[in-house]
């Protein structure tokens, strides 16, 4: 999955077991990259990440962080899809309401209010296997 804006990809820590948190990085082709969409129903996916085989989870306190976390499906873990234009898509989270987010000033995957800026915009074939 790759970012508008960014032209990252969807990322989590290769290296490191513990960190749950999400990143864009540059595409290497690696499975710490890759992400499938399971569908869950009712027009929303588990986003779940090849490495580790967890799921893109919104902050479970109201935050704005995203993480991966083991699948539990709740409404944390279940994201919507809607087409932006130009093979693109905004990524809304069903419980926050809020658009998946490259954070400009870090490497951070952010859950923020969806404003329609081309920060909250997917290419959902660039990473995916």
């Amino acid at each position: 999955m790759t970012n508008r804006r960014s032209g990252t990809c969807l990322d989590i820590s290769r290296t490191s077991a513990t960190s749950q948190n999400v990143y864009h990085y540059v595409d290497n082709g690696e499975d710490d990259k890759k992400w499938r969409l399971d569908d869950a129903g009712g027009g929303y996916y588990l986003i779940v990440n090849m490495l580790r085989g967890q799921a893109l989870t919104a902050a479970k306190d109201g935050g704005r962080e995203v993480y991966h976390l083991p699948k539990d499906g709740s409404d944390w873990q279940l994201w919507s899809l809607v087409y932006a234009g130009g093979g693109y898509h905004r990524i809304l989270n069903k419980q926050t309401g809020r658009a998946l987010d490259v954070d400009s000033s870090s490497s951070y995957v952010r859950n923020y209010p969806d404003n329609g800026n081309t920060d909250k915009h997917w290419s959902l074939a660039g990473c995916l296997p």
